[in-house]
């Protein structure tokens, strides 16, 4: 008995992480009010993304984020994925798959495969499971800016006429919360490093602590807003199916990106950052994307933008059960 306990014991310690997130998750989607107590009026999430990027600038040396930023096949490479990979998978896996899934929410699927990466998770996770950082802020920033042009144009090659109206996101307000949410709070940390930098392997601790605890509280805010409109779904059975699709769309695109990654010769710290950056889908900035396009049909665009909150999830959680295993297995 002493020893299934002591056994017990040793897999929640091996496995913290991955049960903090799901408890995250869990919390956020049975006790969403708690949100409002915690986050009110939105206020307390961009603070917590500023005190991580705040904290990721405090931490990389600034000889390592001159020489990071040089590595233009990664850049390419991760660019690459999030442009032309993912949309080309998810339209040829729709072609046999599509019978089994209600038309607008094909579209939503779709619309979901053409979004950049996020502005934030994809940073996060690549930070604490040891990738490089500085291209997780420069590809999600990249990814995002590359969107206001990118986005539309690929609605436009892989939705059918008709679906799709003709309207546009301010490319000012995109560059102005970019430099706002991300670019900012790295420079803060980075002015902050100079005086400590002698210092830093003190606070290595401290800061993956808060880190950590940061992550949770913004996976249960996200959940938490999201909630209603996934427990008032029309029926989950009707969910059933793009749910299935859209967790082996993310674990191909994970699988092709490794795979890829090693095949061009990424090292592990990069390869580690294109998982990442590689396979989330921004919910921050994709709700105004397809707002701007589909927005015209209320009914149609509930429909249209639930395969980008479902993912939202997918990704959240399967960030949080790799992060364990690369942090698990250094050789991967």
């Amino acid at each position: 008995m002493t020893g299934a306990i002591a056994k017990t014991l040793h897999v929640m310690r091996k496995n913290w992480f991955i049960a903090a997130i799901l408890a995250s998750f869990a919390f956020g989607l049975y006790l969403p009010r708690g949100e409002g107590l915690l986050n009110p009026r939105g206020t307390a999430k961009p603070l917590l993304i500023f005190i991580l990027l705040f904290l990721s600038g405090i931490s990389i040396p600034t000889e390592r984020i001159i020489r990071d930023l040089r590595d233009f096949r990664l850049h390419l490479f991760i660019q690459g994925f999030i442009f032309l990979v993912y949309p080309l998978l998810t339209w040829l896996l729709l072609l046999p798959l599509g019978t089994f899934i209600d038309p607008s929410i094909q579209i939503g699927i779709l619309a979901l495969s053409c979004l950049p990466s996020t502005i934030s998770s994809c940073i996060f996770f690549s930070q604490v499971s040891g990738g490089n950082t500085t291209a997780a802020v420069f590809n999600a920033a990249v990814s995002n800016i590359a969107a206001v042009l990118l986005t539309p144009l690929l609605f436009a090659l892989l939705i059918p006429a008709g679906e799709t109206a003709s309207a546009a996101v301010s490319p000012t307000e995109v560059y102005a919360s970019l430099v706002k949410t991300i670019i900012l709070p790295i420079l803060v940390g980075q002015g902050a490093r100079y005086p400590l930098r002698k210092n830093m392997d003190r606070f290595k601790g401290l800061i993956g602590n808060l880190s950590n605890l940061i992550i949770f509280l913004l996976v249960y805010f996200a959940v938490a807003r999201s909630s209603k409109a996934i427990l008032e779904s029309a029926s989950l059975q009707l969910f059933a199916g793009p749910l299935v699709f859209l967790s082996v769309l993310n674990a191909l695109v994970l699988v092709m990106i490794h795979s890829f990654g090693r095949t061009t010769g990424l090292d592990r710290r990069n390869r580690i950052t294109a998982l990442f950056v590689g396979s989330h889908k921004t919910l921050a900035l994709g709700l105004p994307l397809t707002a701007a396009v589909f927005g015209g049909d209320p009914e149609h665009y509930a429909f249209v933008i639930l395969p980008l909150i479902f993912y939202y999830h997918i990704q959240l959680i399967s960030s949080g059960i790799l992060r364990v295993h690369l942090v698990q297995r250094a050789s991967l």
